[in-house]
């Protein structure tokens, strides 16, 4: 991304730089955090933890803009990234394109607008309501003029008030009909005063000259209601383009047909975007704390990392549609990735069992580290000063155990913590994600 949107001290133009930041950004695997064990996007697990936290830190950055800012950064996205995406993963561009792995990162570009614009479109409906006006009352729909706004009195007065005529600028306070059926406003004037009655034929609309007198603050909230008249016109285009960037089933589907004689090609970008709605599960996951730090091995062992990556998968590929998949019902798609899910757990519950009925010390040391936490230490400087891995012991005294010293049959390890912890919690985490009555198979989640 380009640091000089940085150098402006509005908002929209940081929230360009995050989103650029937010499409384009890719770990190297140098810096001072690959001491700490951080590597690089080649890296799976790594790559998903960074990912997860930029998604988390977008999505906050968001829900703090108002209405104008979503706007301006729903414009940005429409004006100077939309285009490209779309040219960039067209059927021409996958079988042109010299560097596969630039194609595969705009299709994973696309993917991730679709979410984008689903966070982008669920802020903005909030913020837009909250911003927009009270349900106006019968009287108050027949008339030109809203309670709140700015107007133009002309030369009036009631005719029982001993003040002159009043021809300036004044705010509407109430709309109601007189005794003759007549709309009539009931108005604030400067200076602290008003009128209660004024027919709405002698109202009119404001003009800058008329605002040579009138209080600074009064000014101000004309210029609001002025830019409030276009917001609903905006809201609609504007939510329109969302609606644009969603993801688009059919197109990829006629995207992985393009070029039919490259399955390496194929094979990738499915990879790539098995990971990539991966993470997006992982992201309501987190979100609805059924799942606390994911792919961690701080608090997740080998075993369950992978029962989770394998499950994510196979999700994951109930929502990606491809050519080659023929239309099924979605009692039929539910039924084969429950199968899948059970068939994941299953053999996640032997491993666990098989691993703690192991006698020879050597091979029990090696797939002990099946079930182990990875705890690290940190020096002031933030470089790692020490690594160990233990195990979870039954014993309430002294519930972690090296490796070294488990293998040893010094202690026994808590079988139902395993189990259930770090077994049956995350496949019931990631199956309370899906909506078992009306999951379905074309990509929509």
């Amino acid at each position: 991304f380009k640091l000089s949107l940085f150098s402006q001290h509005q908002k929209v133009h940081f929230s360009e730089a995050l989103v650029v930041c937010f499409f384009n950004q890719v770990r190297r695997g140098y810096g001072k955090a690959n001491l700490l064990g951080v590597k690089s996007d080649n890296d799976d697990y790594s790559r998903v933890q960074r990912n997860l936290a930029e998604r988390i830190s977008f999505e906050d950055s968001i829900k703090s803009y108002r209405e104008d800012e979503v706007g301006s950064v729903i414009d940005f996205l429409e004006n100077r990234v939309w285009d490209g995406i779309v040219s960039a993963t067209s059927c021409l561009s996958l079988e042109s394109a010299k560097n596969k792995c630039d194609v595969i990162r705009q299709i994973i570009a696309r993917r991730r607008l679709d979410w984008t614009s689903r966070i982008l479109g669920s802020h903005y409906s909030v913020v837009g309501r909250g911003g927009s006006h009270k349900e106006a009352r019968h009287d108050e729909a027949d008339s030109t003029f809203k309670v709140g706004m700015v107007v133009y009195v002309n030369n009036w007065m009631e005719a029982e008030d001993p003040r002159p005529p009043y021809s300036g600028v004044a705010t509407v306070n109430n709309v109601f009909r007189d005794k003759f059926d007549r709309i009539c406003l009931g108005v604030s004037l400067p200076g602290g005063k008003s009128i209660c009655c004024v027919p709405e034929g002698v109202i009119s609309e404001p003009t800058e000259d008329d605002f040579v007198e009138a209080p600074r603050r009064m000014h101000s909230n004309w210029l609001k209601w002025k830019r409030e008249e276009s917001h609903p016109q905006k809201r609609e285009s504007r939510q329109l383009v969302l609606e644009k960037m969603r993801w688009d089933s059919s197109h990829f589907r006629n995207l992985l047909s393009c070029n039919q004689s490259s399955s390496d090609m194929h094979s990738r970008i499915m990879d790539s975007l098995r990971w990539e709605v991966s993470e997006e599960l992982l992201y309501l996951l987190v979100k609805d704390n059924r799942l606390h730090h994911p792919l961690n091995d701080r608090h997740w062992c080998p075993i369950s990392m992978r029962l989770l990556t394998r499950s994510l998968h196979v999700v994951a590929d109930n929502i990606i549609p491809t050519h080659e998949r023929k239309e099924s019902s979605y009692e039929d798609v539910l039924s084969a990735c429950a199968e899948k899910l059970l068939v994941i757990l299953r053999e996640a519950t032997e491993a666990v069992r098989n691993i703690l009925a192991l006698d020879k010390e050597e091979a029990k040391e090696n797939f002990l580290r099946y079930l182990a936490f990875h705890e690290k230490s940190v020096s002031e400087c933030g470089t790692e000063q020490s690594s160990r891995y233990y195990l979870k012991a039954e014993s309430e005294v002294t519930p972690h155990v090296s490796v070294e010293d488990c293998s040893k049959g010094q202690t026994t390890l808590d079988e139902n913590f395993y189990l259930i912890h770090q077994v049956l919690f995350v496949t019931h985490a990631l199956a309370s994600l899906i909506d078992w009555n009306n999951f379905n198979n074309r990509g929509e989640g």
